[in-house]
């Protein structure tokens, strides 16, 4: 039976990184997750600098571990997105 895994090729300015299929798709699954908690904690941020209310303050208390927890996660992201849209820039 043929490997039917086929191959994806990311192409920047003095690189190239072949990768599985599958590779791919967990690539592609990290990116949209880090984007929707992106897309979140810039809702937050609208929210504090318009009402002065924090969302996610309000729903799991202001210091709670998940709140820091949240936090942090967003800010993962943050860094996550910044540096694969360095790699992947023309």
């Amino acid at each position: 039976m043929a490997d039917k895994t086929k191959e994806i090729t990311y192409e920047t300015p003095g690189r190239t990184r072949t990768m599985a299929r599958t590779e791919v798709r967990t690539y592609d699954t990290i990116y949209w997750a880090a984007l929707v908690l992106l897309v979140i904690g810039g809702l937050n941020w609208l929210l504090v600098g318009a009402l002065n209310l924090d969302l996610v303050a309000l729903i799991f208390g202001p210091g709670s571990l998940i709140s820091r927890i949240i936090y942090v996660l967003v800010g993962l992201s943050a860094i996550y997105v910044l540096i694969v849209a360095l790699w992947r820039r023309p």
